[in-house]
């Protein structure tokens, strides 16, 4: 069905002189005299599309970004159905950050004109990813510029990134295997990001209550482990992922206990306590707060509350408290209980010291927490400087806190793509 008949035609003297150009500009290094055919194109006719994106192509190579937009907007203006033109033009927005929705509208069209252009669904599926776009028309184009392009390495990351926005985790994994069996380094990775993006959403389980379904993320992702480029970075992620739903468990127990104990029933507490101890980390918020508890448990007189109770904490008071740490408002319980410090005394002033201690304790770990995750998103999408940025400030003001061997690990490894990144460009 291919049509095989040739036509001759007569070439005018713009298309001359820009073949003549664009022959002298592909030498290396490039011919001096080349501006000058694309210039002597556009005196034969100013409209000539494609001598203004060679122009534009040019400044952009010099650094001059005013002249090439300019001669970008010249050609795409000379001719509004020039794929080539509309492709350089939306490249240079998206490079520029500019103006987006521009740089969008120039890469469909130049798609929509010519669809088995390569380049522009490669450039268009890269900027879908930019923008975080996870709608099914950014898949489409992914795909279709991993399909036209399959050995493409850009077409590849930018479908992978995709993938694991979606958490279309299996997609992902016969993407790797399937497209990067000729490169072991990339291929190794392609697996770090699919199993950080494992980690990732194991905590966002955690988060959402779902500590089951997080642990059984976590076993998924172990088994992939010695597929990775770092093991032992992602080992360390996983064993701390474990660590917080061991707290979070802990903590579920701790309330159990709490209740126990409340009611009177102090060896059902003392036994939740030691069960709970048993199963938690050494150090943590839960495991201070079981600690205490026992402690009360094991040393009444120590707690006692004196026969002239002093004002605070009143009945009410300890029933807000408990309000405000069973919605998870650690902040705001914190706030409640230093505001009735200043009105309590003796064996009362000592427990709202320790519950202080303990919700900063709660705080600390959080605020961590959070910290690592956003810094998991951006090195997920390769926002390498920006994650060392963030953890250098988290270490400054948290240099032993909950997750710092994490946050060390994954600063360090940010650092070494930073390096490759700029060996690859030397």
């Amino acid at each position: 069905d291919v049509d095989q008949t040739m036509k001759i035609r007569e070439m005018n003297p713009a298309e001359v002189f820009y073949r003549l150009g664009t022959l002298l500009a592909s030498q290396q290094p490039v011919r001096q005299e080349t501006a000058a055919f694309f210039e002597a194109a556009l005196a034969a006719d100013p409209n000539h599309s494609p001598s203004l994106t060679a122009l534009a192509l040019a400044a952009e190579g010099r650094g001059d970004w005013d002249a090439a937009a300019e001669f970008y907007v010249r050609a795409v203006r000379a001719n509004r159905d020039d794929p080539v033109a509309l492709f350089h033009w939306g490249e240079f927005l998206s490079r520029q950050r500019s103006d987006s929705p521009r740089a969008l509208a120039a890469l469909k069209r130049a798609t929509w004109l010519r669809p088995s252009f390569a380049p522009a669904w490669t450039a268009l599926s890269h900027l879908y990813v930019q923008l975080g776009e996870t709608s099914d028309e950014a898949v489409a184009a992914a795909e279709t510029a991993h399909r036209l392009q399959p050995a493409n390495e850009d077409a590849t990351r930018s479908l992978l990134r995709l993938y694991l926005r979606l958490d279309r985790r299996d997609e992902a994994t016969e993407l790797i295997e399937n497209s990067m069996s000729r490169s072991p380094r990339a291929r190794r990775e392609a697996w770090m990001a699919v199993l950080n993006n494992d980690i990732l959403h194991a905590r966002k389980l955690l988060h959402d209550d779902r500590p089951s379904q997080a642990a059984l993320r976590l076993a998924i992702a172990e088994n992939d482990v010695h597929r990775s480029a770092r093991p032992l970075i992602i080992e360390q992620g996983i064993a701390d992922v474990r660590m917080s739903i061991a707290e979070r468990e802990g903590a579920a127990t701790y309330d159990l206990a709490f209740a126990r104990y409340e009611e009177g029933d102090i060896e059902a507490s003392r036994a939740l306590l030691e069960q709970a101890l048993a199963r938690l980390p050494v150090e943590g918020p839960v495991t201070a707060s079981c600690r205490h508890l026992l402690d009360v448990i094991e040393n009444p007189e120590k707690y006692a509350i004196p026969e002239i109770p002093p004002v605070s904490p009143t009945r009410e008071e300890i029933d807000q408290l408990n309000r405000l740490l069973a919605a998870g408002e650690f902040s705001r319980a914190k706030d409640f209980l230093v505001t009735i410090r200043e009105q309590s005394s003796g064996q009362q002033k000592m427990w709202i010291d320790g519950k202080i201690q303990e919700l900063q304790r709660t705080l600390d770990y959080n605020h961590s927490v959070e910290i690592y995750n956003a810094a998991v998103e951006l090195y997920n999408r390769q926002e390498y400087d920006t994650v060392v940025t963030m953890l250098d400030e988290f270490l400054a003001t948290t240099p032993d806190g909950p997750q710092t061997a994490s946050v060390r690990s994954l600063r360090n490894d940010a650092l070494r793509r930073i390096d490759h990144r700029s060996d690859g460009h030397r």
